[in-house]
């Protein structure tokens, strides 16, 4: 089973199927070894800003989100009352414009691995 570092941790190790891939996904095109390596760089920027806010990677995703204009509402779902409350925590993280401006520049022209 072929294992991939994350964010620079050696000590943290997932394989596709740890990253939530579960039955036919593996066999789409955006969940192949490459793709998520790509796309994982993205995901280390994110993490960056977080760790520097001590907030999750989710909430500055949902953060982003809210920052675009005053019309958009994002509608997360989850089952778990902590995911509940993480995902409010992300109406007081505060991003600047430095912090957005990093994401616009980071956020990859496209996708890697097409859909299916």
């Amino acid at each position: 089973m072929k294992q991939t570092t994350i964010l620079g941790h050696s000590n943290i190790k997932v394989n596709r199927i740890g990253l939530g891939c579960m039955g036919w996904r593996l066999t789409l095109p955006r969940f192949t070894d490459e793709a998520i390596s790509e796309n994982l760089k993205f995901v280390e920027v994110i993490d960056k800003i977080a760790q520097s806010k001590k907030v999750s990677k989710a909430q500055i995703a949902l953060a982003w989100v809210l920052s675009q204009n005053d019309e958009i509402v994002s509608i997360p779902g989850t089952r778990k009352a902590h995911r509940l409350e993480e995902n409010l925590g992300a109406f007081t993280v505060e991003l600047t414009k430095t912090d957005l401006a990093v994401i616009q520049r980071s956020m990859p022209s496209e996708t890697y691995g097409n859909r299916y």
